[in-house]
């Protein structure tokens, strides 16, 4: 009896006959010979983890041997990986053979097995040897190359129940000319985080929820632990436990966290791919909890195909989107189930955002009805399960049809050419069908500012898919959003082309962030608790001061005191110089100028409510960054550089815990209008300028601020203990 439920894998075998023919230098003519040479590669199977083939004893045939001559090109056994070579080949063997025609090639295929959802399932073989029967000519002084492609989609046929059978339908391909050995082209980008849950910046996460996080990539489990993986309210790390499926990694508290407080998780930059490649830099997001915990069970609001639905294609995936965040652990093939009658089918659960996936390993049967299920094994973020089993049926088409129809993009918002684009916009894709959305990440919905990809996150619900950038767009810039070919509908058909639309924000709103006032230390272009000194020929527009250290602390300026003896001047300062040893209102002006610097910091390091947290993951370099203000909870880099975006009153405060580094030769750049007097930096940590870098703004730091060679500061260097210059240039902000 014909069995109604093979599901046909994705397996590929491409063997390669390579003919080189040469003949004799001397005495009388001989047969030419060539080299026939066998490959094998694969193209990737759809949720197949490896499939292990053993070949051997390949053999050709010529024309005009007798049916039962064969020629043997490979007798010793080969076994390979396909999966672990996609894109690849492998070298199964050769042998010199005589010219002609050739019209057969045969091989014993003597096992397979298949790594499908963590199960070896060993394929059952036929009882004949493989054959393709196609004629081909071997001529002289060339090689000819023949392809066998053993159909991706029909080699290997899963019956169900944990078994399989190799039913191989054979294409052949004929080319000339010389080809290497396809080689491997190693993995080397890095991760990516793609969506946080819970999201940053959020007010109201219920007390007892898990973290959850989804990367760009699978990931290798052993790096997804509670040293890469951590959660902390303030300094204080919380106990408990982190697990890893798919692409998603959730970290379980041990208890309930507090209320109304805030916490911040984190992925450090041990977390790797499979390849070994790790996080480009440590992920950081906070949040604040609500006051209760989440006692309400999630459900199942849509799904495709919907109940009862008939006409399905056989190459369809099925969908579930649950109305809030899920727990990715729990679901898995033992919580989403695909059933004809009472026959499971065998296939992979995939999850992200808020919606699962169970993708069948083949073509589903035609004229088929299929019960799809999802238990109460289902559970969100705070463990709540659904009340009870979602349960949908489905027919196939009568024809066995395929979907092999293209998925376009609908619409968008903004439309392309949009002008006066708010800055705070997310950006929109609407499908003409509903999409896999494991295909839509951050990788495939992307939004640049130029050639500078702006940092965001993609969600994916319905028919539309939004990036949500992770802070305000630039004001009057020009935007560009695209969706590539790597975007699926559920049946594996990609967009037919790149999905590329361009619009232009408007200008910015006006500021309503205050700028920091500095008082008295806004007098000076340098302010220093403990020391100034510089190296080279520096040069200063503006005062330099410092407080309580005395004036021997100021040093390689070569300074001249007034005969006041209340400041001093220096040549490689155009101002004047003061110290907290000098004469009478000196000091007591010193004593003020330190305390409103400090009063300056606290102002900057209290303000609340950013318009966007960790941001880049503190690398922001090639940003272009709107007025607003900004917070990390660890330093900031800029190793490329930095736009800051707005109008001449408009105002940026960026609060930073730990270091801020600016590379050798990196910008920090004004456009539209801004003023270096109106942005300020709050470094707790060290704040340094790379050599010949240019950085607008005003320094508030809790530490030493440096300026190696050739650094240029548009603005005020105020620090809590030393500032160290070495032929750096300082100008202080008109007012």
């Amino acid at each position: 009896m014909k069995n109604r439920n093979i599901l046909w894998l994705a397996v590929s075998i491409i063997m390669i006959l390579a003919i080189t023919l040469v003949s004799a230098c001397t005495g009388a003519p001989t047969q030419p010979t060539g080299t026939v040479e066998f490959r094998a590669t694969d193209a990737p199977p759809k949720g197949v983890l490896s499939i292990m083939v053993t070949t051997r004893n390949i053999q050709i045939h010529k024309a005009d041997a007798p049916e039962d001559s064969w020629i043997t090109v490979v007798s010793q056994e080969k076994t390979f990986d396909l999966v672990a070579i996609q894109g690849a080949e492998v070298f199964l063997g050769s042998e010199n053979v005589s010219s002609g025609n050739y019209t057969q090639i045969r091989l014993d295929v003597t096992k397979v097995i298949v790594t499908l959802d963590g199960k070896d399932i060993t394929a059952k073989l036929p009882s004949d040897k493989l054959k393709v029967v196609r004629p081909w000519e071997v001529k002289a002084g060339q090689k000819t190359i023949l392809t066998l492609d053993f159909d991706a989609d029909k080699f290997v046929v899963l019956t169900g129940n944990d078994q399989a059978q190799v039913k191989p339908v054979i294409k052949l391909e004929v080319s000339q000319g010389e080809r290497p050995l396809k080689k491997l082209t190693p993995d080397t980008t890095p991760p990516a985080v793609t969506l946080t849950i819970n999201t940053n910046g959020a007010t109201d996460v219920p007390i007892n929820t898990k973290v959850g996080i989804f990367f760009s990539e699978a990931m290798d489990p052993s790096t997804l632990n509670t040293s890469t993986f951590t959660l902390k309210q303030g300094a204080t790390p919380v106990a408990g436990t982190v697990t890893y499926v798919g692409v998603a990694a959730a970290f379980a508290p041990a208890a309930n966290l507090e209320p109304n407080t805030e916490y911040t998780a984190t992925i450090t930059t041990g977390v790797k791919d499979l390849a070994g490649n790790a996080l480009a830099s440590t992920y950081i997001w906070k949040w604040k909890t609500s006051a209760a915990a989440d006692t309400t069970a999630p459900t199942v609001s849509s799904t495709i195909p919907v109940n009862a639905a008939t006409g399905v294609a056989i190459n369809s995936k099925i969908t579930a989107t649950f109305s809030e965040a899920m727990d990715p652990s729990t679901l898995t093939t033992a919580t989403f189930t695909l059933k004809q009658g009472a026959t499971t089918i065998t296939g992979t659960v995939s999850y992200i955002g808020v919606t699962a996936s169970f993708a069948p390993a083949a073509n589903l049967e035609p004229n088929t009805e299929y019960t799809t299920t999802i238990t109460t094994g289902a559970k969100d973020l705070a463990s709540n399960a659904l009340s009870s089993n979602k349960v949908w049926t489905f027919t196939t088409g009568g024809g066995g049809e395929e979907d092999t129809t293209a998925p376009t993009v609908s619409s968008t918002i903004p439309v392309n050419a949009a002008t006066g684009v708010a800055i705070d916009s997310k950006i929109t894709a609407t499908f003409s069908e509903a999409m896999d959305p494991s295909t839509l990440t951050t990788a495939t919905f992307t939004l640049k500012q130029g050639t500078t990809p702006v940092s965001g996150a993609v969600t994916y619900i319905g028919v539309k898919a939004t990036f949500t950038p992770a802070a305000n767009l630039a004001p009057s810039t020009v935007y560009t959003s695209t969706i590539t070919t790597e975007a699926k509908d559920l049946a594996g058909n990609a967009l037919s082309s790149n999905k590329v639309w361009t619009f232009t924000t408007g200008a910015a709103p006006a500021s309503t962030l205050a700028p920091v006032p500095l008082g008295t230390a806004g007098n000076f272009a340098v302010l220093a608790k403990s020391g100034i000194s510089t190296t080279g020929t520096t040069s200063i527009v503006g005062d330099i001061g410092i407080s309580p250290a005395a004036a021997t602390f100021i040093t390689g300026f070569g300074l001249i005191m007034d005969a006041s003896n209340q400041f001093s001047t220096s040549s490689l300062v155009t101002g004047k110089v003061y110290a907290a040893d000098y004469t009478p209102p000196t000091p007591a002006n010193m004593t003020t100028a330190v305390s409103d610097m400090q009063i300056a910091y606290t102002n900057a390091a209290g303000r609340t409510l950013p318009d966007a947290t960790e941001l880049g993951a503190g690398n922001i370099g090639g940003m272009t960054l709107a007025p607003g203000l900004y917070k990390w909870g660890t330093g900031v880099i800029i190793p490329t550089d930095v736009t800051l975006s707005g109008g001449a009153n408009d105002v940026w405060i960026f609060q930073i815990a730990q270091t801020l580094d600016v590379s050798n030769g990196a910008h920090v750049n004004l456009s539209g209008g801004a003023q270096a007097k109106n942005i300020f930096w709050q470094v707790a940590g060290q704040a340094t300028l790379g050599t010949t870098s240019v950085f607008n703004g005003n320094i508030l730091c809790q530490t030493a601020i440096v300026l190696n060679t050739g650094a240029t500061l548009n603005g005020r260097a105020l620090a809590q203990t030393a500032v160290t210059l070495d032929a750096s240039a300082v100008v202080k902000p008109t007012p």
